[in-house]
Order: C-alpha cells, then sequence, then structure tokens
C-alpha cells in the first residue's frame, strides 16, 4: 500500500532512524500517517542515506553520533519537501540504538569535546533531545544501512520498507527506554 492520499484527514508522523558501524553510518525516515477517519495506519520508508566512515579510525560512539546529524539533517530536508505539499507533520521521533549519543544529547553541548559538542548542537537545533529515543538493534531498520543487505533480501524485508512492526501499531507504543550512561570519559 502507498502513502495515505488525503493528507487533510490524516496525523502524521515522521520516524529517524540512525545507526552506524566501522563500516559505514546510515539513517532512514518514515512517514506514519493515521487516517483520523477510517483509523488506518499507513507507514513507508520516504528517503534513507549512507555514508561511509572515514578513513581516519573514528570510535564507534562518534559514528554513531554522525549518524544522528545525518539523520536530524535528512530530517530538516524531509520536512522542507514535505512543507512544498502541504503535508503537515504533527510530531518527530528520533531512534537510536546509541545510548551514549542519547546521553550527549541530553547534556548542554560545551560539556563534551569539540568534536562532539558541535554535532550535539547541531543535532539539538533540528530535533530536540526530547524527541530522541532508544531502539533496539534488531527494530533498527538503519542497522541495514550500515552493515549491507543483498538486494534480493531488500525488495521483500519488512524492517527496511515499513520500519519496525511496532510502528504500524494503532496505538504507538515507545519501545522500552535503557537507563543513559555516563558520556565516554575521552569526550
Amino acid at each position: 500500500t502507498s502513502v495515505c492520499s488525503d493528507f487533510l484527514t490524516s496525523t502524521n508522523q515522521l520516524h529517524v532512524f540512525c545507526d552506524a558501524s566501522q563500516a559505514a553510518y546510515a539513517a532512514c525516515i518514515y512517514l506514519r500517517s493515521e487516517d483520523q477517519v477510517t483509523g488506518e495506519i499507513q507507514v513507508s520508508l520516504l528517503t534513507a542515506k549512507s555514508k561511509v566512515a572515514p578513513l581516519k579510525q573514528v570510535s564507534l560512539p562518534r559514528l554513531e553520533l554522525c549518524a544522528a546529524l545525518l539523520g536530524s539533517k535528512l530530517y530538516l530536508a524531509v520536512t522542507r519537501a514535505l512543507a512544498k505539499i502541504d503535508v503537515p507533520i504533527s510530531q518527530v521521533f528520533g531512534w537510536t540504538d546509541a545510548t551514549i549519543v542519547l546521553n550527549w544529547l541530553s547534556e548542554v553541548p560545551r560539556q563534551w569535546n569539540v568534536f562532539v559538542a558541535n554535532r550535539v548542537t547541531k543535532i539539538q537545533a533540528m530535533i530536540p533531545r526530547s524527541k530522541w529515543n532508544h531502539v533496539g538493534t534488531l527494530q533498527n531498520p538503519a542497522d541495514l544501512g550500515t552493515r549491507g543487505i543483498e538486494p534480493d533480501q531488500l525488495r521483500t524485508c519488512k524492517l527496511w520498507w515499513k520500519g519496525p512492526e511496532w510502528l504500524s501499531e494503532l496505538n504507538l507504543v515507545i519501545p522500552a527506554q535503557p537507563r543513559t550512561t555516563i558520556g565516554c570519559p575521552e569526550e
């Protein structure tokens, strides 16, 4: 099925999923539309982007932060495009499987080193910390963009095209959230 065609009678949310590996980092965005007349839920992949990790060795937590920044920039581009065609967005949700990123986003950026502080400042300006949540790796579709998937598997991969199953439930229930940890000492 396609994206809801009547945006005037639907409530629309954007869900931004981010992930990283030592090889790459990625983000993907889903539109979750609930038709206010029929109650039907539609979830569609709107866009995705991945980048190869830098040749210079970068820690996995920093790559996860780069993924969150990539997702935030993608979110900004998507909201601008949707505004041009009068698609109202009621909520945004940011998703990462890296609790360290959630912790960095929870704090005042100036307490971190320059690399982390600069990226946290940019992310917080686009998607506030209160909108970010933890998602398990197995439920994170952006994980597919960091480790790759064969084309014949991708074609039928429900996680990629529709996001995690709970995203299509009538009542969106945020998965249980872990307690965030204190930032890496070197950061």
